[in-house]
């Protein structure tokens, strides 16, 4: 059994974590376009 009060808190830990994945996502996206960049060079 969960207390009503942990859902928010929850889902908001979890939203947090989403989003600070999708930065790592995009940073990796970056810094592989950027390595790419650079061996064409």
């Amino acid at each position: 059994w969960v207390s009503t009060n942990n859902i928010p808190r929850t889902a908001e830990l979890a939203l947090n974590l989403m989003l600070k994945n999708r930065e790592l996502e995009n940073k990796l996206e970056l810094f592989k376009t950027f390595r790419d960049a650079l061996n064409k060079l």
